[in-house]
């Protein structure tokens, strides 16, 4: 009928009102199914937070090493003159040598086969090109004490644990030796910046378990060993020494997110405006913040060339070209066996529990160093040996020499063209006296001679 109007009777209310609190609210219902998986969800998050933090104290360790490992250490021979049967010929090439191991003839390409043999030494020699990328592995054996390198092996599914890469090669016709082939490479632990350093130190300073080399492939990629390229990752390697190591991006619970990393990581193999943001950064100088695998990717994609090609066509053609490096922000061995890098060149130094150490012919003479400028002052009295310090950069230690790096107060230039970073550079002159007064402490911990 219109306008009618159901009625319900009290005692149908009420059965309705009953039927309705009798669906189950708590044991086996929505609130406890929520609560449940809310108490799942916030264990996850812990576990997962806990691991981030793990990994993270792993890193560190990896890269530093404990008391104990520097103990270790002083077991390693740096320099060791080797019998002809270690494979290590007197042709200018570095040799990167081990106890307990021996040679065993020559692969195609022409590296040494290196098995292991008790009591034996085996080298790996090898002639360097600016580009080149280096891959450390964890101790050998299971050393307690390197627990630390085992976590982060296993958690990147790779024994590889630190990158770096070439930045200086001697000139052609000059032997190379493991004092003047340079790396430059992002370090965390007591140091937290980009480091050059020599690759005696890289292969001596903590007992790794092996060395790798590859080189980016000639016949795909002619361009990256013209001189003009090779100076660019040069000049690139060289600018960002001293810039601060990336404690955020190496953590993979905080890397892809812009709160902690502030636009500094970049997807995997991204779309045309993530490329060109990235080209972007590049000509603004990078991301100013590194770990050691991003540092070798960026070098080789931009400085390199390999993600600079032609654009891409296609009706939504990009500006930017085809990535070879799509990942720059890879795990430290996801390079090994890249498709752009030389099928040839398999180098590999394994190295024993102590590490390996740098070998050189027997009977050979050992190479010229290079020779301190002496009108370095006595409280900077070693001068850098870093070409592009022109020996006009004076160190307070040996150490800071070598890296060519040091805070403000410990550095003098002889040349007033020559080192900046720290303020007026009339006041860094070796012969002023009062150049130390001067200095901003503020700055003195995140600035270089360059």
């Amino acid at each position: 009928m219109l306008g009618s109007v159901s009625q319900q009777m009290p005692g149908d209310m009420e059965l309705e009102r009953q039927e309705y609190e009798s669906i189950p609210a708590s044991e086996g219902g929505l609130r406890h199914g929520g609560i449940k998986f809310l108490r799942y969800f916030l264990i996850t998050a812990v576990v997962v937070a806990f691991s981030a933090v793990a990994l993270d104290a792993a890193v560190v360790h990896v890269i530093t090493g404990s008391q104990a490992d520097a103990r270790a250490l002083e077991d390693i021979v740096g320099l060791m003159e080797v019998q002809s049967d270690a494979g290590c010929p007197p042709d200018g090439s570095v040799c990167i040598c081990t106890n307990d191991f021996m040679v065993q003839g020559k692969d195609l390409s022409g590296l040494n086969i290196i098995v292991p043999a008790m009591g034996r030494i085996a080298c790996q020699p090898f002639k360097y090109k600016v580009g080149d990328m280096l891959f450390v592995e964890k101790p050998a054996g299971n050393d307690p004490k390197y627990r630390q390198a085992n976590i982060v092996a296993k958690f990147t599914g790779s024994p590889v644990v630190h990158n770096a890469i070439v930045m200086e090669v001697p000139p052609e016709g000059v032997a190379q030796t493991a004092d003047n082939v340079f790396v430059v490479e992002a370090l965390k632990g007591m140091w937290k910046r980009v480091m050059r350093n020599k690759l005696s130190t890289l292969v001596t300073r903590y007992p790794f378990g092996a060395v790798s080399v590859r080189r980016v492939d000639a016949a795909k990629y002619p361009a990256f060993f013209l001189p003009e390229t090779q100076a660019k990752i040069t000049q690139f390697a060289q600018a960002v020494i001293g810039e601060a190591f990336d404690v955020n991006m190496v953590n993979p619970a905080k890397k892809a997110l812009s709160m902690f990393t502030q636009g500094r990581y970049f997807s995997n193999n991204p779309m045309c405006g993530e490329k060109k943001r990235a080209h972007a950064m590049y000509m603004a100088g990078g991301p100013h913040q590194w770990i050691c695998s991003q540092l070798l990717a960026w070098i080789i994609a931009f400085p390199g060339g390999l993600d600079l090609g032609p654009a891409t066509p296609g009706m939504f053609g990009c500006s930017e070209g085809d990535w070879a490096i799509g990942n720059l922000e890879p795990n430290p061995g996801d390079f090994l066996d890249a498709a752009w890098t030389d099928p040839a060149i398999k180098f590999r130094a394994p190295c024993n529990p102590a590490g390996c150490f740098i070998g050189q012919p027997q009977g050979q003479a050992p190479a010229p160093q290079v020779q301190s400028n002496s009108a370095c002052p006595s409280d900077f009295a070693f001068s850098s040996s870093n070409a592009i310090h022109a020996n006009q950069i004076c160190f307070a230690t040996k150490a800071e020499a070598d890296q060519g790096f040091s805070s403000c107060r410990d550095w003098c230039t002889l040349d007033v063209n020559v080192g900046d970073g720290c303020g007026d550079k009339n006041l860094k002159l070796c012969n002023q006296a009062a150049r130390e007064s001067s200095l901003d402490e503020s700055i003195q911990h995140e600035t270089l001679p360059s």
